[in-house]
């Protein structure tokens, strides 16, 4: 029997499916008929799937008639013609795997409210979604924190054996167990590290894992993760453009290096040619600067100095600065000093006057 990979899991023929809302076939429910794996003769080369393809039938006798109304105006929009619900071809639609949620086992009454209107569908599509996000959260928030156990010593390591068994325990729970509720999933979504949110709780706790919802509980009801201090998400802001890079070498290699550490955090995965470490590319106008020590310059500019590569040239295209995950996690960027700071705002004033007049004669010529 064939399978793929669906939006939320493994999908075969039987399975009961739900389309996503920005595809041509907006959340109809279906039963896959059958799967044909991309590179097979089976495969239909005239749909634009570049992967599987997944036969879905749309034709179900038990949808409302206020659904039925909604697919039939859907379609006829979709060809510019009337089309009644018997003419809509739905009973064997080619269906991208990413594209639909697998639903098998939903309960009778929930499937029941999706029938009714395109509306509940979507919600359901919606809720799916923010656990997928989530999830995703919860897998970089693990990733991150292996990766910065590696930083460690071997002693320390040990320290945080006991953290590092929360952590593990509270992405498998929140992972494979737990059934969120869509309150529960938008409040975690706040934090930078929900995984952290939910693991200090369990940590405090010595228990077995199917007695895991206690701390969860205090999350959700007590909700104290806020006051506590958790980091909220928020989106990352670029540095904004340095005002005058060929003034102050120190301030262009400060600069450049909050634009690499940013560029590198963005990412979600490794992008070097491996695939093994997180990579992005030095400004052609900061190596301009700095010339040949534009490596000595960065490397002075992050805190604590960490392993970290320069290479490509002109076959790459450019400069480009490798690190792994865990010194991408943990690096920061070198502040001035508070000698460097006042000798700078020293300097700023000593050239203030001279710009002044530099304006004036400017605007005066009888200067």
């Amino acid at each position: 029997m064939s399978m793929t990979e669906c939006f939320n899991g493994a999908l075969q023929p039987g399975d009961l499916v739900l389309s996503l809302p920005d595809d041509d076939y907006a959340c109809l429910v279906g039963t896959v008929l059958e799967i044909n794996k991309a590179g097979t003769p089976e495969h239909d080369v005239e749909t634009d799937n570049p992967g599987d393809d997944v036969h879905v039938n749309f034709y179900r006798e038990d949808y409302s008639d206020n659904r039925i109304a909604e697919i039939e105006n859907m379609f006829s929009e979709l060809y510019g013609e009337e089309k009644g619900f018997e003419d809509c071809p739905i009973d064997d639609a080619i269906m991208s795997p990413e594209n639909l949620i697998r639903i098998t086992g939903i309960e009778h009454e929930k499937l029941k409210e999706i029938l009714e209107s395109y509306e509940n569908a979507a919600a359901l599509c919606k809720s799916v979604l923010r656990v997928r996000e989530l999830t995703d959260r919860l897998d970089q928030n693990l990733g991150d924190f292996r990766d910065s156990l590696l930083l460690l010593d071997k002693e320390d390591i040990i320290d945080e054996a006991g953290m590092a068994s929360a952590m593990s325990d509270t992405h498998y729970y929140l992972t494979t167990s737990h059934e969120f509720e869509d309150a529960e999933v938008d409040y975690l979504l706040l934090f930078q590290n929900p995984l952290e949110v939910v693991a200090d709780k369990w940590y405090e706790r010595v228990g077995q894992l199917d007695d895991f919802t206690f701390a969860l509980d205090e999350v959700f009801s007590k909700k104290t993760a806020i006051d506590a201090g958790y980091p909220l998400y928020k989106e990352q802001i670029p540095p904004e453009p340095f005002a005058d890079i060929s003034a102050n070498i120190k301030d262009a290699a400060r600069y450049e290096a909050s634009r690499l550490l940013y560029e590198l955090r963005k990412l979600s995965k490794p992008n070097n040619p491996d695939k093994t470490e997180y990579m992005a590319k030095v400004s052609p106008d900061f190596i301009r600067v700095a010339g040949s020590s534009y490596d000595n310059e960065l490397f002075r500019s992050f805190h604590p100095p960490m392993p970290m590569t320069f290479g490509g040239g002109t076959e790459r295209g450019g400069v480009y600065l490798s690190m792994t995950g865990g010194v991408r996690s943990s690096i920061k960027v070198v502040k001035p000093s508070i000698v460097e700071q006042l000798r700078e705002a020293a300097d700023k004033a000593a050239r203030q006057p001279q710009r002044q007049r530099h304006e004036q004669g400017r605007s005066d010529p009888s200067l």
